[in-house]
Order: C-alpha cells, then structure tokens, then sequence
C-alpha cells in the first residue's frame, strides 16, 4: 500500500503528511551543509539531527538536499495528532512502504485488527524487515518537536539503538528530541545542525539579496543586514520582501536607512518587517493575508468565505452573485501569486488545492490583525465556523464559532454533536468545548449542562462538580424535558456512592422518561441496572441487562456504549470462571471499538486491560505485559481513572516475573490515580488490598499486618462473612469478597488457621451458590494450603483436586503457582498419590521458582520437571539431601542397594540432572525437599 493509499484510508487531507515541501525558485543553494548532510551518509552515520527554532530553514534545507539527493527518500511530516502510538505507528509503516511496499506489508492490516500487535513487537519486526531491505534509504520525520508521547520516543530509542545499515533517518525539530542523542555522538554515529550552523553566512546574504533579488547592497549593507538579524533565514526573507516593495514603491529609497532601522530584538525585527512586508503588497492581497490567518488551512472556497462581505464593501453597486463569483476567481488567483511569490505559503498537495501559511507569518499577521482598529475578527471567525459547519466539518465550526464568541451557534453544534463524540470516546474534546461555553449560554441549552457534567463524571472529576452541574441542568430545564436524561446521569452517581437501590429507582425511571429515539441514554441506564445487580452479586440479572444495552447500542451505532457492555461481559465472565468466553468478549469489545479509519478508540483500552489480566492467569506474562501497557495507554487518552486497573495488572504480572520492585513501583502509580481520583474511596481499597497481597508474595508479612492493625484501631474493617459493609466505602459484593479473601491470606501466612477458616467457608458457601468460580478456585487453593499447613494431607489434596477440576477448562495456571513452593509441593503430593490429573502436571511444568524467594539456586536454563517424583522418591531425595550414602539409604528404608539406585536414576531422569548434588538444589529450587 503506497503513502496515498493509506491516507485516503484515514482523512481526506493526510496524504499531504507524505508530500515532500517543493523547492523555493529563489533557493540560495546551501552546499556548506549539504556537504555536511552528505558526509554523514558517506562515513554512516544512522542518523541526522536538524534542530533549531523556527524560521532558520530547517526543512528547505532538507528538501534541497532530499531533491539532489541518489538514496530513495520517503518524508513525513509530523502534527499533534501523531503523539498517539498506533497511530504513529501506522504513518511511520505508510512512509517506509514509499521506500519499498514489502516493508511492514503483514502490519498494515494489523494495526486496523480487532488486537493489533504491541508497539514492541511492531518496531521489532519493522527492524527486521528494514534490515532485509538491500537499497540504502533515508527517512525524514519533519516537525518532530511535535511528538510528545514517552512511548513513542522509546521506540524510536529502540530504532536508533538497533538501526539497520540500509536506513538513515533524519529529524527535523525545533527543539531536540529525548532519544539518545549523546549516546550517538559518542559512538561517533550522529550528523547534527544547530542554529549556529543554519544562520546565513555573509556570502548567502549577498547571494540572496544581490543575485536573486538583484538589490545591489554593498558589503557594508550585507554585513549591516546580516548582524541585524543574525542571520535569522525567516528575518532575512522578511527584509528582502521589505526592500523589494520599499523600492518600487519609494524610488530613490536609500536601502541602508532602511536597514539601519531594524531593530535588534527578534520580535520587533519580525514586527517591522511583516509592515513592511505587507505595505508592499497590493491592498486586497492584504486584506486576503490579514483576514485568512484566521485559518489552520487554506482553499479557495473557505477563503471565498471569509472575504465575500469584504469584497462587497469594496465594490458598491455589485450584485451578490457576481461579488461572491469574483472573490471565487480572487482566492484562487491570490493563492497562486502567493505560492508563486513565496510569500511564506506552503502547499499541502499537489493540486493547488489547499494551503497553510508558515507558522511564523502566521502568527505575526494574525498578531497584526488582533491590532487593527475596525476589522471585525469575531466576523471572520463566524464566517469560517458558517463554511465549515456547511461543508460537513462540525468540530472546526465549534472552534470558529467558540473564537467568534459566537456562544448561540457553539452551544447549538455542541448540542447537536455531544451524544456522538461520547459514542465515539471523544471526551477530551468535549469537555474542552463545554469549558468553553460560558454557563449563560447554556442555560438556553440545560442539555449542555448535563452533557458537561457526563464528562466530568467520565474523566474522573469529583462528584460535588458533577452534582452541581446536574443542578444547573434541573434549575432551568423549565419543561421538565430532561427528566430522564437527569434520572439516566444521577443513576451512575448513585452507583459510585454505593446507593444500589437509588441507583435502580433512577434507572426505571430514566427507562420510563426517555423516548425509544434516546439510545444513547437509554443503554447509560440499562447498563446502570447490570451495575447494581454486579454490585449485589447478583449475575444473571447483571448478565441479561448488560447483553440489553449491547443489543440496544450497536443497533444505535453507540460505539462506546457497546464497549463497556461487551467489557462488562467479560468481566461477569471472568467471575465466573470462565476466562476463555472473557477473552472472547473483550476481542468482540476490540471488534466493535474502531473509529472510521480502523484505529481503537480510548475505550477499547478497558478490554486490553482486561486481556491483560486474562494472559498473566494463563502465564502468558510477556504477552499480558504489553497487552496491559497498550491498554494504559489508550485508557489514559480519555481518563487516567481507568488506567488504575492498568497498572494493578502489570504489578501482578512483574510479581509473578519475579520483579518484586517493579511490581511495587506499578502499585505506587495504581495509588497515585486512585488518590487524584476523589469521586470514590472504593478505588483507594481495592489499591491498598492489592499491595497487601504482593507484601504477602513477597514475605513482608509485617507491613500486611501493621496495616490491619491500623485500620481495625480505626473501625473500617470487616469482621465477619461476605455481605458486611466496609464502613466509608460503597457495598460491593466483589470488595468485600477481595477484602475477606486477602485478610484469610493474612491469617494464613501468620499460622492462624482457624481465623483463616472462619473467613473463607461461609465465603465459600456463597460463591458455590452464586456461581462465582474464579474466587471459589482461589478459596479452595487456600483451604488447601491450610490443610497441608496442619498436616492434613487427605484433606489438602481433596481441596485440590476440585480445585483443578474447576481450573482446568479454563487454563488457570498463576492462581496456583502464585502460592510457590507450598503448593508445588502439594501438587507434587497428588501426583504421587495418584489422585491428581495431566493438569497438574501441565501446571507444573510452568512453575519458575525465584531463587531468592526459596532461599535456593537454580541455573538460567533449569527446566522445571513434567512428570511428578514418586512419595518414595521424595523420600529417597530427602535423605540424600542429609548426606547418607546410597547404602546408608537403603538400610535406613530397608530397601536394596538396587533398589535405592533404580529409584535414584528415575529422580535424575525426572529432574533433568546428572548426579547427586544437581538433583537435591534442583529440588530444593522446586520445593520439592526442605
């Protein structure tokens, strides 16, 4: 797929993000640096740094270079938009595909999959299939200052660090990048141009002004222009235009006055020379450059626009039709003088179509237009606002509207848009726009007041602002016409205060309100119902409504909504045991959640996080890790708040990879957000109780217990079975059963069996009878572990066993390695008795014990054994471990001499080890021995 192709793919105007900027025709050829650019090619250097602010001629250069240049060359012009990881991802696969169409050919279609691969993966095989790539090629990534996303620059440090020899990669920016620059310059692998090194020389100012502008200055006016602006490209430009029109129009002009008139300072050297600039340019190219530097982009049309009413003050006595026909022809025209006068337009096609100003002209006129008296700037923001809301293009007729003050117009597209953008997970801009709308326009609007408190809710702000919002919204909903629109919102707060039974009331109301036509709200309040049901435990009627709010939002296209139905699916799934239907729902959640150019949206990152925690229970860790990382990412777009079950998963995924630090340091970042997020306490538990259980991963059984200690002084934990409330926070069923089950894993580690029990059987009698079987497998791992803790082995392997059998259809794994060498050992027991299934031994063979958690070494390249060892063997192994010779073996079991080394010969081939001393650390490091 070449560049076009895949810009066509995503919006009509990207195609210009590959267009290489043309050659200016009064180019002064700067063959110093090309030299430089062409040397760092020569010795292959991997990579060409062109950093300096704006206007000194950063990307003229490169183009010059990349037009007389023999290496096939793809360019990419960066923007804002870009600082999302896939979607960079996509552009920097589109520009390589100019190269050669192989390069990332199997990526194209999986970034647009329902589970695209990671980034990591991504730029893994990018690297590979570059280096197959046998022609050297430049890649140029222009405005790269843009890029902010820590992700993104860790990946190009990944590319840098790993550069194929038949790539050379150029960044132009205005500041330079974090990648590892000094690293490169070090090595000796790095071409790189500053400001100093881009300044114009005394010869490149005598170039420009005396043989291609023809002005004839003398050395003294060269060098007088050149200390003025420093050599500044953009100052330097702006002075020729300056001269050229100063001349033409004044005659005997002397040019050394007026370059002795530039001031030193940048800013007012710009200032005077944009007057100049624009005095010599006819007056309606000025009034064409002043009023459409209103404008991001430019085409005829939208200029025809913006100027029509000034073009028929101009010309009194002409008809309406024939002064919008003759502006149509003007724009067109002046666009073309201005592109062929290099007047500081930049073309962003290759039809003359559409336009852009360099960013600094256009900030210097629309500064000069803030300062002329009598132009009327909110006129020509609400003619833009009125061409774009015309042509299709809502969200820049807000903004128009919005800079015009135009507050009717923008509370009325607002309006009109809102419930869309919250179906496609635009919050952000939305709650930007509503920010902007003053509160008395809309309270012409009160629906704008519920809208702006939704996303409040929705990006985690507390809920005294979103109740006041609501307020506003039922103060002047004179007709009482959003009642079930209010009813549908305060349901959801309702749910997060823990008032289930307010939360159902408001729901049914908002169901029996709102119009069949109000799909969006509507499914809001169906999913409320499934919420409250969750909440109580209750899943069957949690599972029927949230399968209704599907039902009901993909028939209305309600993207988001269909999303969190699907997750919340998943979820119900999950609880009951049932992980691979979970995983199957949160890809439907992925399927459904792409935008029109087949990218996620912010919402899908909910079922990443999701599959995430799916892949770490099948011990895929490396897999969950990134699936976790890419939903955090995509999740953060919209909300930090649902980031925190992000980063609770990767904590459980580095515990179990045997990183305890870093499964700390994700905890910390969990609590951070939880915190900043004070529209619920329930967050900051399920936080603290997830620490808790790492403490305990990790031994540090004080701090789990000093931190019971302290919240039982203050009388906010539970003492009793599954349906108590925690005081200070909302009952929830799910939290309760987390806070009891991690409380009896407290009990355990400390020897109290008995407080231990006392937790975990009434909890078990009631996920048996509500079906929930991902805790009732947890629950039984524990009571197994109790019950070999007091020497109850028949008893502890009979836990087990059902244990497996619930387990074993669905793949868990880490719920029994977690527990570590106690429970290898246990599962080693079964085994031995002959009571266990093939699963054990599957489960077995994953466990990767941590050396400095057993107290015992184990090679790299140890692999933990399949086939369990006998009760005998153990028994064998154990006195080995002691010392005893073979024969001291025998006789102290009162077996043969033959015996003891036909059973010592099984424990070495089991093992995987060659003698003695191998076996006993091997089953030392598998807790198989003491």
């Amino acid at each position: 797929m070449d560049a076009t192709r895949w810009a066509e793919m995503e919006l009509t105007l990207l195609a210009t993000k590959f267009y290489i900027p043309p050659l200016r025709p009064d180019l002064i050829p700067r063959s110093r640096l090309i030299d430089r650019l062409n040397e760092g090619l020569s010795v292959g250097h991997c990579l060409t740094l062109v950093s300096a602010p704006a206007g000194f001629g950063k990307t003229t250069l490169v183009s010059e270079w990349a037009a007389a240049c023999d290496r096939k060359l793809a360019w990419l012009t960066l923007d804002q938009d870009h600082n999302a990881p896939f979607t960079f991802m996509g552009y920097f696969v589109a520009a390589l595909q100019i190269v050669d169409r192989q390069i990332g050919q199997g990526l194209v279609d999986a970034l647009q999959s329902s589970q695209p691969p990671s980034i990591d993966s991504m730029i893994i095989g990018l690297v590979n299939e570059i280096a197959d790539h046998s022609r050297p090629f430049i890649l140029v990534m222009d405005d790269y200052h843009l890029i902010e996303n820590s992700e993104i620059h860790r990946v190009m440090a990944f590319l840098l660090d790993h550069m194929p020899e038949s790539m050379h990669l150029v960044l132009v920016t205005r500041v330079e990048p974090p990648l590892p620059i000094a690293k490169l310059r070090g090595r000796g692998m790095l071409t790189e141009l500053h400001r100093e090194d881009l300044r114009f020389t005394e010869q490149e100012v005598a170039d420009l002004f005396n043989q291609v502008i023809g002005l004839g200055l003398t050395e003294r006016e060269i060098e007088s222009l050149r200390y003025r602006t420093e050599g500044w490209i953009a100052g330097l430009q702006m002075a020729a235009f300056a001269l050229q029109g100063m001349i033409s129009a004044r005659g005997g002009t002397s040019a050394g006055q007026f370059i002795e008139s530039l001031a030193v300072s940048d800013r007012y050297v710009l200032d005077y020379l944009v007057e100049e600039v624009l005095q010599s340019q006819p007056e309606q190219v000025q009034r064409f450059l002043s009023a459409t530097s209103i404008l991001e982009q430019l085409c005829a049309s939208l200029c025809d626009t913006i100027l029509v009413e000034q073009s028929a003050a101009h010309r009194a006595g002409q008809d309406a039709e024939a002064s919008t026909l003759e502006a149509s022809t003007r724009s067109q025209q002046i666009l073309e003088y201005l592109q062929r006068a290099n007047l500081f337009v930049i073309p962003l096609d290759s039809d003359g179509i559409w336009f852009r100003y360099h960013r600094l002209f256009a900030d210097l006129l629309r500064r000069r237009l803030y300062r002329e008296n009598g132009v009327s700037i909110a006129a020509l923001h609400k003619r833009a606002s009125d061409w774009y809301e015309a042509h299709g293009y809502v969200p820049s007729a807000i903004d128009h509207a919005l800079d015009a003050e135009d507050y009717d117009r923008a509370g009325r597209l607002i309006e009109s848009t809102a419930e869309n953008s919250l179906s496609r997970s635009e919050m952000s801009t939305l709650l930007d726009w509503l920010g902007a709308l003053p509160d008395s326009a809309k309270r012409s609007r009160p629906a704008l007041f519920l809208y702006h408190a939704w996303v409040k809710f929705l990006g985690g702000h507390s809920l005294d602002q979103v109740d006041a919002l609501l307020k506003q919204a039922e103060m002047h909903d004179q007709n009482k016409a959003l009642s079930g629109e209010l009813s549908a919102l305060r349901a959801s707060l309702a749910i997060m205060e823990g008032e289930i039974d307010s939360s159902i009331q408001l729901a049914n109301e908002a169901l029996h309100s709102l119009p069949e036509e109000r799909v969006y709200l509507r499914g809001l309040a169906i999913r409320n119902l499934g919420s409250a049901h969750e909440l109580r435990g209750n899943l069957a009627p949690a599972i029927s409504a949230f399968e209704q709010a599907v039902r009901l939002d993909q028939r209305a296209g309600n993207i988001v909504g269909a999303v969190v139905g699907l997750t919340k699916l998943a979820e119900l799934s999950a609880i009951q045991g049932r992980l691979n239907e979970a995983y199957e729902l949160y890809q439907q959640a992925l399927d459904v959640g792409v935008d029109r150019s087949g990218n996620f949206l912010p919402i899908t990152g909910r079922a990443l996080i999701g599959m995430g925690s799916i892949l770490r229970e099948w011990n895929q860790l490396e897999a969950g890790e990134k699936v976790l990382r890419d939903g955090i990412e995509l999740v953060r777009r919209w909300t930090h708040v649902w980031a925190i079950g992000g980063y609770i998963g990767l904590a459980r995924v580095r515990q179990a990879q045997g990183d305890p630090s870093a499964a700390n340091e994700a905890v910390r970042t969990a609590s951070r957000l939880a915190i900043e997020f004070d529209a619920s306490e329930v967050d900051d538990l399920v936080v603290s109780l997830v620490r808790i259980r790492l403490w305990l991963q990790q031994g540090r059984i004080e701090l789990a217990r000093t931190w019971y200690a302290d919240r039982d002084r203050t009388g906010v934990a539970p003492v009793g079975g599954v349906g108590e409330v925690l005081v200070g926070v909302p009952t929830s069923y799910a939290l309760n059963e987390m806070e009891i089950i991690t409380r009896a894993r407290l009990y355990l580690a400390q020897g109290q069996f008995l407080d231990a029990e006392r937790l975990l059987v009434p909890l078990q009698k009631e996920e048996e009878e509500l079906g929930r079987n991902g805790a009732l497998i947890e629950i039984l791992v524990l009571r197994a572990l109790i019950a070999q803790r007091k020497e109850d082995r028949e008893q502890a392997v009979s836990y087990l066993e059902r244990a497996i059998s619930l387990a074993e259809a669905d793949g868990y794994v880490r719920i029994f390695l977690d527990e570590g060498p106690p429970m290898t050992r246990l599962l080693h027991l079964a085994a031995s008795i002959g009571s266990a299934t093939a699963y054990t031994g599957k489960i077995l063979a994953q466990y990767k014990p941590d050396p400095m958690s057993i107290g015992a070494g184990l090679p790299d390249d140890a692999v933990p054994i399949v086939e369990p060892l006998s009760d005998r063997e153990v028994e064998i192994l154990q006195l080995i471990s002691k010392g005893l010779s073979n024969q001291e073996v025998a006789d102290r079991l009162y077996i043969s001499l033959r015996t003891v080394k036909w059973h010592s010969s099984n424990i070495y081939q089991k093992l995987g080890v060659r003698n003695r001393t191998q076996a006993v650390n091997k089953a030392r490091g598998l807790g198989l021995i003491g």
